[in-house]
C-alpha cells in the first residue's frame, strides 16, 4: 500500500467520523429544537453519509459489504425522511 492510499484512507476515516456523526447529531438536535430546521439537516446528513459511505467502497476496491448496503440505506432513508417533512 503506497502512502498516498494511507494518508487518504486515514484522512476518509477523520472526515468521515467528523461530517457524519456531526451532522446526523445536529439533525437530532434541530429535530427536537425545530422540526422545519432538523428536517432539512436530516437531508443534509442523509446525504453525507451516502457520500462517505460510497467514497469508502470505491477508495477501498474491495466488495461491497451487506454494512455498507445498511449504511447507504440509512443515509436514504434519513434524507428521504427529511424532504417528506420538509415538504409537510
Amino acid at each position: 500500500m503506497n502512502a498516498i492510499r494511507v494518508v487518504l484512507i486515514v484522512l476518509e476515516v477523520v472526515v468521515g467520523l467528523t461530517a457524519v456523526g456531526g451532522s446526523s447529531a445536529a439533525a437530532a438536535v434541530l429535530t427536537v429544537t425545530s422540526p422545519a430546521a432538523g428536517a432539512r439537516m436530516s437531508v443534509l446528513a442523509g446525504v453525507i453519509l451516502m457520500t462517505q459511505v460510497t467514497g469508502e467502497i470505491r477508495l477501498l476496491r474491495q466488495p461491497v459489504s451487506r454494512i455498507e448496503v445498511a449504511y447507504l440505506v440509512a443515509g436514504a432513508a434519513m434524507a428521504a425522511l427529511g424532504i417528506t417533512r420538509w415538504l409537510a
